[in-house]
């Protein structure tokens, strides 16, 4: 057994995208594609970010990648 061992940083995917950048109504954030052309991944972390932090995000498709943006908060 190993003693005082630090655990390597957590890597959901809501950590993986920048949605903590959604402070307020109106903002935006561009994520581009990874090494899979994908946008569901990128819109299922970003519905589980809002979930968890009770506000809602919208996402939209664009050409590399997919915008999030902030659509207000959940009552």
């Amino acid at each position: 057994m190993e003693k005082n061992l630090i655990p390597p940083p957590a890597y959901g995917l809501s950590r993986k995208y920048d949605f903590n950048l959604l402070k307020k109504y109106g903002d935006s954030v561009f994520i581009k594609y990874g090494k899979y052309p994908n946008s569901h991944s990128i819109r299922d972390a970003a519905y589980k970010y809002a979930e968890y932090n009770n506000i809602r995000i919208a996402t939209r498709k664009e050409k590399d990648g997919v915008r999030a943006y902030h659509a207000g908060g959940r009552e």
